[in-house]
């Protein structure tokens, strides 16, 4: 599985360079970015406040070619493939963003009591259906809609937004692959409370604003 972490260093709002490094595996289909310290540079005594050093990260996934941006001192991302539930739910591989809290709480084992996961961003990649996206998303088990579906464009890919419910509240965006193999569905689950929400709120827009799809062709 190629999956690639660039970290990337953006300090007064430009990016002096870029360091690739591979991401380090938790398990043969999982990818978990452990945290990095950043600097930070004291205010002086000047009229003008030093600028804060910052930590960006690109996630990047050479086997579904995209890539999209996060901040590495506020999330952790890991990959999964699911392996319960239908034929469908199991061909289905699930990017996770959480924050460093919910991750750290995680690893701990807090939730294998039973305890629900927290809601948080999701992106999950399967085989794209034989129809057309409207008909999957009204057509799937996956999804109780609370609102009608609404065009967007994401990656510059026509994209479906829809809102649905379930055990959270979900934001979702479901668009295709260039070559229209694949299906992706960006969510954002909350629980309309919380810190925690903020966040995972500010990573899905940083998710939609920067996803894009890589030119594998070279490759």
């Amino acid at each position: 599985m190629n999956r690639w972490v660039l970290y990337v260093l953006v300090f007064a709002g430009i990016v002096p360079g870029i360091i690739a490094c591979q991401a380090e595996s938790l398990t043969a289909n999982s990818t978990e970015i452990d945290p990095v310290s950043t600097d930070t540079v004291s205010t002086s005594a000047s009229p003008t406040p030093e600028p804060v050093l910052q930590s960006l990260a690109i996630y990047q996934n050479l086997n579904f070619g995209f890539q999209f941006n996060y901040s590495l001192d506020e999330f952790v991302v890991n990959e999964s493939k699911i392996n319960w539930g239908t034929e469908e739910d199991k061909n289905r591989t699930v990017i996770n963003i959480w924050t460093q809290k919910h991750a750290q709480a995680i690893q701990s084992g807090f939730y294998e009591q039973g305890t629900e996961y927290p809601a948080n961003v999701q992106i999950t990649v399967e085989s794209a259906p034989q129809k057309s996206l409207q008909e999957w998303i009204k057509q799937s088990d996956r999804f109780v809609m609370s609102e009608e579906l609404k065009n967007t464009t994401i990656a510059e890919q026509t994209a479906i937004a829809f809102q649905s419910t379930g055990l959270y509240e979900n934001q979702n965006i479901a668009f295709t692959s260039p070559d229209g193999s694949l299906v992706f569905v960006i969510t954002l689950s909350q629980i309309n409370s919380g810190d925690e929400d903020t966040l995972y709120k500010q990573v899905f827009e940083q998710v939609k604003n920067s996803f894009t799809f890589l030119n594998l062709e070279s490759k």
